[in-house]
């Protein structure tokens, strides 16, 4: 920086991973503050650079001091205080997430019908799609139904496509994971004038985003929150609260969302009203994104974001296929690996692994074959004519220090298949 013998340059720069630094140019006269004065002060988190020998006038120089040594402090400070109460109030809330908020869920289930036709239409390259309808063709398998699966691709069109097949097969009753209303409604609307009951998991009906609209799912998998959208809401909130734990209050998130499906709108809704209570932390640039990008455009989104916000230190996805799909990928390649602190999905295996690695901080245990499970007993009651029970299905978190399994993806502590398993042999046995 060159010398200005007349006047003070005051200059404010962001370095790179660091916090801002107020640096002035001037020049003083010996005669004032003797030939070794300082090139630097450092301050709380600024500092102020003075480079010269010759003269200028000394009144600019001592306010231009006093003014970067007493903002600087009375602002560190402030934000300090504010990070450490944001993190208090987050590490308390991480305690109960730690011990998992999932209830048991029911005994007992109605009498099953033996034969009958469950159709199942998801996007089957989704591994939480994949674990909950394992889960549905397990349970067929004790019931003795016949399960048949349809693989939507992430289209609407042929999520449609699968459920207006479902109808013409006259299935008995039709369980759709990830589909939400919107896309498909005119199969729903045909499904429901045949009188076939539809199952929805993971799916936002048409009613709760268009008011007045009718209601179309029969029956959908619920939580212990209530239904999908608090559900929803509470799982975003619980990813904010790990990183503004962990973080200490001073999370610059990476905001990543997925913009194709309701649930992964409202948990990012859930996670940005979180972080918002957290008002040393901030979102440096949100990242939008569909199911169709998987691959090298979701890595391109994500890499040219981290390469204009280098001082991002934290990011969540909506589920842990995306880790996979893209995101991953472009943190290694950034170098972030260590640096930018990951909230995960709902703990699918390959999420699980990650944490094992060390490459994501967290997995939000969501157990999708209990979500299967839920949904077949579901069915089953609702074939018998009977009213569906709450599933218990709640939140656990789980890193390197709390409950992580020793293998596999997350494991629910409460034996969720033990008991639907035996529900549905003894319904049969009777």
């Amino acid at each position: 920086m060159a010398a200005n013998p007349h006047a003070a340059v005051w200059l404010l720069r962001q370095r790179q991973g660091k916090r801002p630094v107020l640096a002035f140019e001037a020049t003083f006269s010996p005669r004032w503050f003797g030939p070794a004065f300082p090139r630097e002060f450092p301050m709380k988190w600024m500092r102020c650079s003075g480079a010269g020998a010759t003269t200028v006038a000394v009144t600019l120089a001592l306010i231009s001091l006093a003014g970067c040594g007493a903002a600087s402090t009375a602002q560190g400070s402030g934000n300090n205080a504010e990070a450490a109460k944001a993190a208090a109030a987050a590490d308390a809330e991480l305690q109960t997430l730690y011990k998992g908020t999932n209830a048991t869920p029911p005994a007992s289930t109605s009498p099953v019908r033996d034969g009958a036709n469950v159709f199942v239409v998801g996007d089957m390259a989704v591994s939480a799609t994949a674990a909950a309808v394992a889960s549905v063709v397990a349970a067929g398998k004790i019931a003795g139904w016949h399960v048949k699966t349809w693989d939507g691709k992430a289209q609407s069109s042929q999520q449609l496509a699968g459920i207006r097949t479902a109808v013409s097969q006259r299935a008995d009753a039709i369980f759709v994971y990830g589909v939400d209303c919107a896309g498909v409604k005119p199969g729903l609307e045909e499904a429901k004038a045949a009188g076939i009951p539809v199952v929805a998991g993971q799916a936002y009906d048409c009613s709760d985003v268009a008011a007045g609209a009718p209601s179309l799912f029969t029956y959908r998998v619920d939580y212990v929150m209530g239904q999908l959208p608090s559900f929803s809401k509470a799982w975003g909130a619980a990813q904010a609260t790990y990183l503004i734990s962990k973080l200490k209050g001073d999370a610059r998130v990476l905001n990543i969302v997925e913009t194709d499906y309701q649930v992964t709108v409202v948990q990012s809704q859930g996670f940005e009203a979180r972080l918002a209570q957290c008002g040393s932390c901030k979102i440096v640039d949100t990242v939008k994104f569909t199911a169709a990008e998987f691959g090298p455009p979701l890595q391109q989104k994500i890499a040219q974001a981290l390469l204009r916000h280098p001082d991002a230190n934290a990011t969540s996805v909506p589920y842990d296929a995306v880790l996979t799909g893209g995101v991953l990928g472009a943190i290694r390649d950034a170098g972030g690996v260590g640096k930018v602190l990951v909230a995960g999905g709902e703990g699918q295996p390959e999420g699980i692994s990650l944490v094992r690695s060390g490459e994501v901080a967290a997995e939000f245990g969501t157990s999708t074959p209990w979500e299967g499970w839920a949904a077949a007993e579901a069915i089953n009651r609702l074939l018998a004519g009977a009213k569906p029970q709450p599933s218990g299905i709640g939140i656990q978190v789980v890193d390197k220090e709390h409950n992580l399994p020793a293998a596999g993806g997350f494991t629910s502590s409460v034996d969720f298949e033990g008991i639907y398993t035996k529900a549905f042999r003894d319904a049969v046995a009777k």
